[in-house]
Order: C-alpha cells, then sequence, then structure tokens
C-alpha cells in the first residue's frame, strides 16, 4: 500500500490515485473506517477529544468515497471490488464493499456513461451482466438489496446503450439455462427494466433516447 494511504486512526485520507490497484486499496481503507461497527460511538468512555479525533477520521473518509464516486477510474476500482470473493472470515466486511461498489456503479450507469468510449460500453454491460447473475445465483444467497442495485445498473446501462433487445437477448441467452435461481434472476431483472427505463434521473444526451427505448422495451416483451 502507497506510503499516503492511512495505517492508522490518526493520518488523514490524502488526494485520489490515478493507478487502480492503489486506489482499490484506498477505498478499502475509507469503506473500514465507515462501515467499522461501534467505532464511532462513546459509549467505551473514549476521551472527548479522542472521540472527536474519530468522528473527523470519518467524515473525512465519507469526503474521500463520495468524490470517488465521481471520477472516471471509479468504473475499474468497483469493477475489482465486485470480482472479491468473501470467505467466512470476511464476508460481513465484503458485503458492505460490494454494495458501495453496487451503487457506485449505478450512479455512474445514470450519470457518468459519457466518461467512457462509446466502444468500451459492450464490455460494461458483460462484466454488469456477469456481476449481477453470479450474486443472483450465489449460494447461500446475497443480500437482496446487492442484487437489486446490480440489476438497476445494469438496466440504467441498457437504456443509455438503447440496448432495445434486451429482453430477448437474455432469454436466448439463459435458454438453455435450466436451473431455477438463473430464471428468478432473469425475472428480476426484468422487473427492474421498467423502473429505469422511465426514470427522470437519468443523464442522456438525447432525451429521445429513452423514449425509444421504453417503447421499445414494451414490443419486445413476451406476450
Amino acid at each position: 500500500m502507497n506510503s499516503s494511504v492511512p495505517t492508522n486512526h490518526h493520518q488523514p485520507l490524502l488526494e485520489h490515485s490515478d493507478n487502480v490497484n492503489e486506489e482499490l486499496q484506498r477505498i478499502q481503507v475509507a469503506l473500514s473506517v465507515v462501515f467499522s461497527p461501534g467505532r464511532w460511538s462513546n459509549n467505551d468512555g473514549l476521551p472527548e477529544d479522542a472521540a472527536s479525533m474519530l468522528l473527523r477520521q470519518r467524515e473525512v473518509a465519507d469526503r474521500y468515497l463520495t468524490s470517488f464516486q465521481h471520477l472516471p477510474i471509479a468504473w475499474m476500482v468497483c469493477d475489482q471490488m465486485l470480482q472479491e470473493v468473501a470467505t467466512e472470515r470476511t464476508v460481513e466486511m465484503l458485503t458492505s464493499r460490494h454494495f458501495f461498489a453496487a451503487q457506485t456503479l449505478h450512479t455512474k450507469c445514470r450519470e457518468d456513461v459519457h466518461q467512457l468510449p462509446p466502444s468500451s460500453l459492450p464490455s460494461l454491460r458483460e462484466s454488469l451482466v456477469h456481476h449481477f447473475l453470479r450474486f443472483a445465483t450465489s449460494a447461500p444467497p446475497s443480500p437482496r438489496a446487492l442484487v437489486t442495485r446490480l440489476g438497476l445498473a445494469l438496466s440504467s446501462l441498457a437504456v443509455q446503450m438503447a440496448w432495445t433487445s434486451v429482453v430477448p437477448d437474455m432469454l436466448d441467452r439463459y435458454r438453455n439455462q435450466q436451473q431455477h435461481h438463473y430464471t428468478s434472476a432473469i425475472l428480476d431483472l426484468f422487473h427492474l427494466l421498467p423502473e429505469e427505463a422511465c426514470s427522470n434521473r437519468l443523464f442522456l444526451v438525447n432525451e429521445q433516447l429513452q423514449e425509444e427505448y421504453r417503447m421499445a422495451l414494451n414490443h419486445s416483451a413476451p406476450e
């Protein structure tokens, strides 16, 4: 880890890195500060100045995470975070990381697609499909909120890409997957598609695109 990344509670989080692996480490530190249970209460009789310092540290981490979500590097960092596999000892910590990554990607698919070259969008779509199905069909089951957030991210990207054939494409792609959990996951996604298609929080270069996508989505729905 870079020397500018805090290794104890007294060092501040500094500016963002342009290196994906380095920024991933910094985000992991910030999330551990924000989500560590019980760290921010003064029930253990901490001196007032110590409690104040800890609260300031959390505020710094919050600001770091918020500003990170608007950066182009967040696309790659969040993709890597979602690839992390939890063990019995790390499941709680990784659940927080995974949800933050999914939430960030949902926001970016709504607002920041302009940061990416159009040629990279199919690859992003494939990555989101993979993450969505992985968590939607995992055993033990992933948190419902995480699966829903990934489905919303994919649904937002479908509008941005004008992926008007999303319904038949997904049906054809997994037609041979007879497992019930795949069917359930795809049906969950189909319930989320109209929500994002009608959202007024999408930042579109061409607003007519959203109406055309809605019409195509209606026509592609199975009878």
